[in-house]
């Protein structure tokens, strides 16, 4: 019971703090509104981001039924289908009805081991280009 009330004046005082701090955000610079209210191609970014965390808990799940991540060969098709390629897993369920596509209608991009990022894993969009490893890459490094 003092376990339920002591987290219950965390709880509190965490609501307290969100209070606090959504009452200074109208005081943010306008300029940074306006940024947000003029820049349609963010909300794109915005999209990206999104989808990277989704694949990202569906690649841990993946990783939860399988013990493994996907290999850069499996690719994020592993989460649709079986994969065909070695390792194979052996407690396969299928995650995805049909993989990610970023706003600009790319295939996201996935590479295990990681190189850049501090996951096991790079997973990436090519970003309004379309071309890997220019300054537009969207990942989760």
């Amino acid at each position: 019971m003092r376990v339920y009330r002591r987290l219950g004046g965390l709880v509190a005082a965490l609501l307290v703090l969100l209070v606090i701090s959504a009452s200074l955000t109208p005081g943010l610079d306008p300029s940074v509104a306006e940024l947000l209210k003029n820049n349609p191609e963010l909300e794109l970014y915005h999209q990206v981001s999104a989808q990277l965390n989704a694949q990202e808990t569906l690649l841990t799940s993946y990783k939860l039924n399988t013990k493994v991540y996907p290999t850069t060969e499996q690719g994020l098709h592993a989460l649709e289908a079986m994969p065909t390629i070695p390792p194979l897993p052996t407690n396969y369920h299928r995650l995805l009805g049909r993989a990610f596509k970023d706003p600009w209608n790319h295939e996201f991009q996935y590479r295990s081991p990681a190189i850049f990022s501090s996951a096991s894993y790079d997973l990436w969009s090519l970003g309004p280009d379309g071309v890997n490893g220019t300054e537009d890459d969207i990942g989760n490094w």
